[in-house]
């Protein structure tokens, strides 16, 4: 774990062990991969089913970083509301692109059933909360211009909310029947498992030094030997290095963390978030929550980047758990853990080429699972065909996010000014 603060993962705690294949040499591949978090894993994936050689490096092992860390909360959609995305990109490639977002839950839960992924997957829906009259009318209009597009979502009342989720301090909510949930390390070394059946070679411990185009591809110098590659994927998301060209310089890597209790009993579990549903509330540094699969109640929140402000969000997590839930009171939370996310300055995620045939691709946003999962398919599908209608949003020039050295002091500050805000209900 990166962050500066003592981790004790739930997702590690229960996942399966992962068999490491070093990489001794040079080598060469039709694709190099490059990140082994969904999103490289599931790009890797499609390029091995359809006979390519494909080559995954990744500096720790799959699911390391934010891939295995997540809330693993399976949500369609973007950040965006569906009207906003058609007013930017346009009638045509804007439904395109809704239509793309709208799918992507449903593909999480095909691949896992496709591939037999054991990931304690559940598809039992999402619902997103709102404590004050201001986001409950966005909800009223994200519910509606779903439904206008034929989306399983309803608007809920105060009462329905209640019952969804346990709590009677919410006024409404967003009920988003698509969604799910899945044990998020399981499912990213599960896509390892499946794209090595397919015959993708996946190397732990490498770092890459630096991607050089040749006349005939690409040389990936690495710390383990080079290796030639006809074209390069890189998808590492939140952990790309600075360091590493502008590229790295483009998003803004921020700190989520999550606490779990132990396994609540039975009659805790029948009171809270009873029907396996997964939430997350609409605060501006909004908190996500649910059970996993052996009735460990977890939440989890963002805002913070500094150690000391890491470990003042740990027990804020508690007792906002406890607020909504005043059973939590007395339970024992042993884990505690988290990881980065990539957020970009417009909250859409991105697709960049800066030669022909090295692809990156990034900024979920949070919302990297369901994402993710089509997001790396569609660039695997672009980098061998070169047909640029079969990417979910146009490719883009690499742009530095604003003000990127100073991001952790404008991270603390932002998460302060929010915070206000929400406590104000405005």
């Amino acid at each position: 774990m990166e962050l500066p603060v003592n981790m004790n993962s739930l997702w590690e705690a229960t996942a399966q062990d992962w068999i490491h294949e070093k990489l001794d040499g040079p080598a060469e591949a039709a694709i190099v991969v490059i990140g082994a978090g969904i999103t490289g894993l599931s790009a890797a994936l499609k390029a091995a089913e359809a006979d390519h050689k494909v080559i995954v490096l990744d500096a720790h092992h799959p699911g390391w970083g934010a891939s295995g860390r997540n809330g693993g909360q399976v949500i369609p959609g973007l950040k965006e509301l569906p009207d906003e995305i058609v007013r930017r990109f346009g009638a045509d490639r804007g439904e395109q692109i809704v239509d793309f977002a709208g799918r992507t839950a449903e593909t999480v839960f095909e691949t896992i059933s496709h591939h037999h992924i054991d990931c304690d997957a559940h598809r039992g829906g999402w619902v997103e909360p709102a404590y004050h009259a201001r986001a409950l009318r966005g909800l009223v209009a994200k519910s509606e211009q779903w439904q206008a597009r034929n989306a399983d979502v309803e608007l809920l009342d105060k009462n329905a909310i209640a019952e969804a989720t346990g709590s009677d301090v919410f006024l409404g909510g967003f009920h988003d029947r698509r969604a799910g949930s899945v044990h998020p390390l399981k499912y990213s070394l599960g896509l390892g498992v499946a794209a090595r059946k397919a015959g993708a070679l996946i190397y732990s411990h490498v770092t890459v030094k630096s991607v050089d185009q040749q006349t005939d591809g690409f040389i990936v110098e690495t710390n383990k030997g080079q290796i030639r590659a006809d074209r390069v994927l890189m998808c590492t998301n939140g952990y790309t290095d600075p360091s590493f060209g502008p590229v790295g310089r483009s998003v803004a890597p921020v700190a989520s963390i999550q606490i779990a209790t132990d396994p609540l009993p039975d009659i805790l579990r029948q009171k809270i978030m009873p029907k396996g549903i997964s939430g997350s509330d609409t605060n501006r540094l909004l908190v996500y929550f649910r059970l996993d699969a052996e009735g460990r109640f977890l939440i989890g929140g963002r805002g913070a980047t500094f150690a000391s402000g890491l470990e003042r969000l740990f027990p804020k997590l508690q007792r906002h758990a406890t607020r909504m839930f005043p059973d939590l009171a007395d339970v024992t939370w042993p884990y505690r853990w988290g990881g980065l996310l990539a957020l970009t300055s417009d909250h859409y995620p991105k697709i960049h080429e800066p030669v022909p045939g090295f692809v990156m691709a990034m900024g979920y946003n949070g919302r990297g699972v369901a994402l993710a999962t089509q997001w790396g398919a569609a660039i695997s599908d672009y980098a061998l065909s070169g047909n640029k209608k079969l990417l979910p949003i146009p490719i883009t020039p690499i742009k530095q996010f604003p003000f990127h050295r100073l991001r952790t002091v404008g991270i603390e500050v932002a998460a302060f000014w929010y915070g206000f805000l929400d406590r104000m209900g405005v």
